[in-house]
């Protein structure tokens, strides 16, 4: 990470920001807090987390080997010179109070982002449009728990003029103490879906648990929610304390989506904020960015900046890896299009995603087969079954011309499926890579999509490899 102008720490304000004296000889300077002791750099604050299986006590003398500036411990490390250990009680706590420090120096703009799916492809777009006005600060990855928010706010520069923080949850209460630590000015959530459903009553309860993001709100803060959402109403409730703006379809909306439109070299959304219309191309693939770009738009009104100034910064957005990109890899002699969505997957988001295949298919030119790679959804609980039934529509709809399915979940899918569509099915994503691969040739779509847990995203390494090979 980079310094302007100043260092991200120096030792005394890491000192008042624990509450504890300076040691003595503590002259250091720091860049960069981490928790991760494998990824741990010169001129790292590395706080030493005591979790369930792995004691960061024990990598304290590696991150200063490492050329760490300084340590947050509970209990002082032997051979570690005194200057460079910060002694505390409690080194959960303390990360929480290096991001309350900072939080409470950082003189810019805070914006909160969360839902149930699209918040870090909303996350990554602010981080982006909000650049076109000043420095701009983001979550990194998917640094949005109870670990990953403090720790982003302690990284956070006090010099940035815009920070973006992601906060994300699977149980009630989560998002409460996220968003007081954040105090964001613009509160978003981009939708409530049935996502981490196993751990609530219902969807409603989902939409109460997002909403905890309003009570963070600073006293002039704007909340800002997907109007076309059926669950909004209780967002509005939540928030009623605060101006709110809403975007979606609606000509109501203070943004309003007009046109959505998909190809293979991205997506074109049209949009009218007030009485202005702007049309948005981003490099991605799929209709929900119609919501993501409007989102973008809604924040940046609330925020009172230009709005086309930062619509415009969305041109040179790609999506990541793992996330719905699409990466057209040269093999066989011709091309494989890799439609990457196996970072993680929810009812909502694999039906998106196998909505994105359709609409590509749809506009298909070529003797190239469409197919999908589909692994289980976790963390669905009772609804699991329905959830994984709600599927088979959705699949039939897009029309692939082959689907590979993976995880005990997905069986009953796959046997519902036309036997045309039928390839393979394993327990295991890893046993559908040998099948897939003798399955690939030139010209192909691939989509893979599951959660997490279902390891497909194991499986599109496997499919990498074997095409650089």
């Amino acid at each position: 990470m980079e310094s302007v102008n100043a260092p991200l720490w120096k030792a005394e304000d890491a000192a008042r920001a624990l509450g504890i004296a300076l040691p003595a000889g503590a002259d250091w300077v720091a860049e960069n807090v981490s928790i991760d002791s494998r990824s741990v750099a010169a001129g790292d604050i590395f706080v030493a987390i005591v979790g369930e299986r792995v004691d960061g006590h024990d990598f304290v003398k590696g991150a200063i080997e490492k050329g760490a500036s300084a340590v947050v411990v509970s209990r002082a490390i032997e051979g570690v010179p005194t200057a460079q250990q910060l002694v505390v009680n409690d080194t959960t706590r303390a990360l929480e109070q290096l991001g309350a420090f900072a939080r409470a120096r950082f003189a810019g703009k805070v914006v909160g982002v969360t839902g149930s799916v699209g918040k870090t492809s909303s996350k990554e777009a602010l981080r982006l449009a909000l650049a076109a006005y000043g420095q701009t600060f983001a979550t990194q990855g998917n640094l949005n728990n109870h670990f990953g928010v403090p720790l982003t706010l302690s990284r956070m520069p006090a010099s940035a003029d815009f920070a973006v923080i992601e906060m994300g949850m699977n149980h009630a209460g989560e998002i409460r103490a996220l968003t007081a630590q954040a105090r964001p000015h613009v509160a978003l959530v981009s939708t409530v879906e049935a996502v981490h459903i196993e751990f609530f009553d219902s969807i409603e309860g989902i939409a109460r648990a997002k909403a905890e993001i309003f009570e963070g709100l600073e006293t002039s803060g704007v909340a800002v929610m997907n109007g076309d959402n059926p669950h909004t109403p209780i967002l509005q409730k939540a928030s009623a304390a605060h101006t709110q703006i809403l975007f979606g379809s609606a000509s109501a909306h203070d943004v309003r989506i007009l046109e959505v439109r998909v190809s293979r070299e991205g997506t074109v959304v049209g949009l009218r904020v007030g009485q202005e219309e702007h049309q948005v191309v981003v490099r991605a693939i799929g209709l929900h960015w119609g919501s993501v770009v409007a989102s973008v738009a809604a924040v940046l009104l609330a925020l009172e900046l230009p709005v086309a100034q930062g619509l415009a910064a969305l041109s040179a957005f790609e999506e990541p890896v793992g996330r719905g990109r699409l990466d057209v890899l040269p093999y066989q002699g011709g091309s494989l299009a890799l439609l990457d969505d196996s970072y993680n997957a929810s009812a909502a988001s694999m039906k998106s995603a196998l909505e994105k295949l359709g609409l590509l298919r749809a506009q298909a030119q070529g003797a190239g087969r469409y197919m999908a790679v589909l692994g289980e959804m976790r963390e669905l609980g009772a609804q699991s079954e329905s959830l994984h039934q709600s599927l088979i529509p959705a699949i039939i709809a897009a029309k692939p011309d082959k689907v590979f399915a993976s995880g005990a979940a997905m069986k009953p899918v796959f046997d519902a499926l036309p036997e045309s569509m039928r390839a393979s099915y394993a327990p295991q994503a890893a046993d559908l890579l040998p099948p897939l691969l003798a399955e690939m040739r030139a010209g192909d779509m691939l989509l893979c999509k599951g959660s997490h847990g279902s390891l497909i995203y194991q499986l599109v390494e496997g499919v990498r490899k074997h095409i650089e090979s």
